[in-house]
């Protein structure tokens, strides 16, 4: 018997998460109210205030709320959040490199510019992304930030061991959405079979719905990465400390 009466995805920025409330969220949501439970989508109750979806813990979360979530290797999602941030910079556009069919980028060529662009002050909006989305409040129109110079990891591990499932962000890559479902409803505690989640969707969904469509933005970030040395990707994990903290935490609780 599912012991949940609402479910909400906290949506950390640049993990998928646009996708995964559309492919997973949504119809975990439609495939138990077909069952008569009473389950309060409450993405979808706040995406009718605002077009944002990422509201952090919010007060609507109570015992009953089965709370997933996605995150990142930290130094991918700086890429993801540096490329998001960048991708429309006129030096980029002048070398046409992200223009459909034009000259792709010489990234050996531009490493300095990027790095450069990727430690200076500008970057601090990508620090500790994840943590940032686990103390952050969205009350009405009032958004509240707890800042701390030097958050308590414990009470950041409690925030984290509240979470019911928390998939990676390689994860979703892997997995295709009709398994994130079944995982999903497995630790719900309903137990239904995959072909079954298969049958409903066929019967209810376009397939369109499922497609990973922001694949042009995360090979571009993939660029970025690629082209990075390890002693680049230790400076860069120095900037997000408390996610890396929280990364290697999930992927040792599950065994990723």
């Amino acid at each position: 018997m599912n012991e949940f009466n609402s479910i909400y995805y906290l949506h950390i920025p640049k993990t998928a998460g646009r996708w995964y409330i559309r492919a997973v969220n949504g119809p975990v949501v439609d495939i138990l109210t077909t069952k008569k439970n009473n389950l309060i989508n409450i993405s979808a109750e706040k995406s009718k205030l605002s077009q944002s979806t990422h509201w952090g813990w919010i007060p609507e979360i109570d015992k009953k709320t089965f709370i997933h979530t996605t995150i990142r290797e930290p130094v991918s999602h700086i890429c993801s959040l540096f490329t998001h941030r960048h991708i429309g910079h006129p030096k980029w556009f002048d070398n046409k490199i992200l223009l459909p069919n034009k000259e792709i980028l010489d990234w050996e060529k531009e490493k300095d510019y990027m790095m450069d662009m990727l430690f200076e002050n500008k970057l601090e909006y990508s620090n500790n992304q994840s943590k940032n989305i686990f103390f952050y409040e969205n009350k009405g129109f009032k958004d509240i930030v707890i800042k701390r110079k030097d958050p308590d990891k414990d009470l950041l591990i409690k925030k984290v061991k509240r979470i019911n499932k928390i998939f990676t962000f390689s994860e979703t890559e892997i997995l295709n959405h009709v398994q994130c479902i079944y995982e999903v409803l497995e630790k719900m505690n309903m137990n239904i079979e995959i072909k079954k989640i298969i049958s409903y969707l066929n019967n209810h969904y376009n397939n369109s719905q499922f497609l990973f469509n922001e694949k042009f933005n995360n090979e571009f970030s993939q660029n970025v990465y690629m082209v990075l040395s390890d002693k680049d990707k230790e400076k860069l994990k120095k900037l997000s400390p408390l996610d890396n903290y929280i990364y290697e935490y999930v992927r040792n609780e599950n065994n990723v």
